[in-house]
């Protein structure tokens, strides 16, 4: 048997308590943050939500910013949603991505953005005419 245990390398024994431990091993919890930003300013970040979920997936948790979480309720009923399915997840998120919320943050984000652009622009007609 030494011999068996001499090829395989050595065997490390991990003790676990699982009085304290029990439905705690291999538990995983992901975090993630969706936001939008432009590379123009590369600074500036507008938080759309966070997505939680342990390694099953479902129930997913989504806390949704304040005033898209009221853009989609269309009340105060909240802005932390549980998903226990892709669908629902897929659903959410549909909803704040069309939202009328992020349609103005959107629109916002494209004219700063285009206004940066043209400003550089004449910054660069006036260097060329001097």
């Amino acid at each position: 048997m030494q011999d068996i245990f001499m090829e395989l390398g050595t065997v490390q024994e991990k003790e676990v308590d699982i009085q304290s431990e029990l439905g705690k091993i291999g538990t995983e919890i992901h975090k993630f943050e969706c936001y939008l930003y432009t590379p123009e300013y590369e600074k500036y970040r507008y938080r759309m939500f966070f997505v939680k979920y342990d390694v099953s997936n479902y129930p997913a948790t989504v806390v949704l910013e304040e005033s898209i979480a009221k853009s989609i309720s269309g009340t105060n009923s909240g802005y932390v949603y549980t998903c226990n399915t892709r669908d629902e997840l897929e659903e959410l998120i549909v909803s704040v991505l069309t939202s009328k919320r992020m349609i103005k943050v959107m629109q916002e984000l494209i004219r700063v953005n285009q206004a940066k652009k043209m400003s550089e622009k004449k910054e660069e007609a006036n260097v060329d005419v001097e």
